[in-house]
């Protein structure tokens, strides 16, 4: 059985609001088939606001009842106070 990425979200709170935001990939790729894993990347450049202080999570969904699996994300880009 072929697990799928379904998709990925990023999930942040500005004004005291939590919101999450559905990420585009390019492809709704197999992520492991026959116990072979595979790798997938992509890229979105994307404007996040987040109240200081709070957390920003990052969360991938797949086809996989069990939620098994690795997932690494990475972030880059600069804070910038806004009044």
């Amino acid at each position: 059985m072929s697990t799928l990425l379904v998709g990925v979200h990023i999930a942040t709170t500005a004004g005291g609001v939590f919101t999450t935001h559905q990420l585009t990939t390019d492809h709704s790729g197999v992520l492991q088939s026959d116990n072979v894993k595979r790798r997938m990347q992509f890229g979105q450049m994307v404007r996040l606001y987040a109240d200081p202080g709070s957390k920003i999570a990052i969360d991938a969904e797949t086809t996989d009842i069990n939620n098994r699996g690795d997932c690494g994300f990475s972030l880059a880009g600069q804070a910038i106070d806004v009044p």
